[in-house]
């Protein structure tokens, strides 16, 4: 993730959360779980636009997952806002519905989102 994210990186969640670097338990948990879970997820821009330093993003991400009643198709609309600087994010902001994504694949949200 360093060679992504500046090491005084900061993560606005939707809930008004402001999680300072990629240290942080909760968004390395995060994306470790949805990595591991959808281990073939793929993401489309379907829309990007720059101005100045930052990048807004319009995403749909798909992929399989293994749940007990078997495969699930997932498909998930998302968009990230990115403050860049020296070619590395140092600000995300990400839109997200988590709670479609998780039932989507069959699991309730982690404790750590919550």
């Amino acid at each position: 993730m360093n060679k992504v994210f500046a090491a005084d990186y900061i993560w606005h969640t939707m809930d008004g959360k402001n999680i300072r670097s990629t240290q942080d338990t909760s968004h390395v948990a995060f994306l470790r779980s949805v990595l591991s879970a959808v281990p073939n997820s793929h993401y489309k821009i379907v829309s990007i636009i720059g101005e100045g330093d930052i990048v807004a993003v319009n995403t749909i991400s798909t992929g399989t997952v293994q749940s007990p009643s078997g495969q699930k198709n997932i498909n998930v609309k998302q968009m990230f806002f990115y403050r860049l600087s020296g070619g590395l994010i140092i600000e995300e902001w990400e839109v997200l519905d988590t709670d479609l994504m998780w039932k989507q694949m069959g699991r309730i949200c982690p404790d750590y989102l919550g």
